[in-house]
């Protein structure tokens, strides 16, 4: 009896904590309620205004008018930009009309004057400047034709003696990935500052060649128009390489905008399409023959790791 007495008192005192607490308990549990659909609203109006921010994307603007090359990395900028606009999203393009070398581009980028500039990768750009990843010309970059002083003809035949070749003064472009990747190939390579007179110090005879890319070496020759000189139609030089776009190291929402946008143009066949068919490259491609050369195949050690697992994917071309 004195038992079910205590038992009856602890059950008495227990509904009255409860009756007392319930207040407080219901506050809570509403409050926790409350909170979590306020995280929810937070989250979906931060995605929302994320999305909607306008992108803004300076780039260098071509000094000279009708120069092909740049003309087309333009272009997949605008084709990103537009891709955002047809989503809702605000994108505009800024030029910076100044007269900039590459290395004067990459200056600019690391001092945020321009937010994007496309140039071939190698482990020291890489290392310094975030890029992109995707190939812009699905390494054709890496195709490259002689534009050669008639004096040396003779040397770039279908059965030619890659000595002979190496002992030739190679002109390139001072800080171009591709005269270090020529110098670790053995070759005779010499840097001149502005790309504009490879062709006309090679027709005088200051260089005896110069290699330059298969969609980019038709255009620059009729551009040039420089007499001594001609394109070669024997030997397609070949070694790894790509074209990528770089921003700032710590730009990584706008690396990633880029990404997006150059992924859905892969996806749904835009980019492919963009690059063969733009006029100077389908003119280009037509033209260079390429199944009719004999491949001279260099090595490129400052080829990233990264990228050397795109080379049997579906952003490189192989070209029959």
């Amino acid at each position: 009896m004195k038992n079910a007495c205590v038992n009856m008192s602890i059950i008495g005192t227990f509904r009255l904590m409860v009756t007392l607490m319930k207040p407080l308990i219901t506050e809570k549990i509403i409050l926790m309620l409350c909170c979590n659909q306020l995280l929810v609203l937070m989250f979906l109006y931060s995605s929302k205004s994320y999305a909607e921010q306008p992108i803004v994307i300076r780039y260098n603007a071509p000094v000279e008018e009708n120069d092909p090359q740049k003309d087309y990395f333009v272009l997949l900028l605008k084709e990103i930009c537009q891709l955002y606009q047809e989503k809702g999203t605000a994108c505009s393009l800024v030029p910076v009309s100044l007269p900039m070398v590459l290395q004067r581009q990459l200056k600019s980028l690391d001092k945020q004057l321009i937010d994007v500039v496309w140039t071939v990768t190698n482990k020291e750009r890489e290392a310094k400047f975030l890029p992109v990843r995707i190939p812009l010309m699905k390494g054709l970059i890496g195709y490259r034709i002689a534009v050669v002083n008639n004096k040396h003809a003779p040397v770039f035949q279908k059965k030619y003696d890659l000595m002979q070749l190496k002992k030739l003064r190679l002109a390139q472009g001072r800080g171009w990935p591709d005269a270090t990747i020529l110098q670790n190939n053995g070759f005779n390579v010499v840097e001149t500052a502005w790309y504009e007179t490879l062709y006309k110090d090679t027709a005088l005879g200051l260089f005896d060649y110069t290699l330059r890319g298969v969609l980019e070496v038709y255009s620059e020759f009729e551009k040039f128009n420089q007499n001594n000189i001609y394109i070669d139609q024997n030997l397609l030089f070949k070694y790894p390489s790509a074209m990528y776009f770089f921003v700032k190291k710590d730009n990584i929402k706008l690396a990633n905008q880029i990404q997006r946008a150059l992924e859905g143009l892969i996806e749904s066949g835009r980019f492919s399409e963009l690059l063969t068919r733009f006029k100077n490259h389908q003119q280009a491609l037509s033209q260079a023959k390429l199944e009719q050369r004999i491949t001279v195949e260099l090595t490129n050690s400052s080829f990233p790791l990264q990228t050397t697992k795109q080379l049997n994917s579906k952003l490189v071309i192989q070209p029959d």
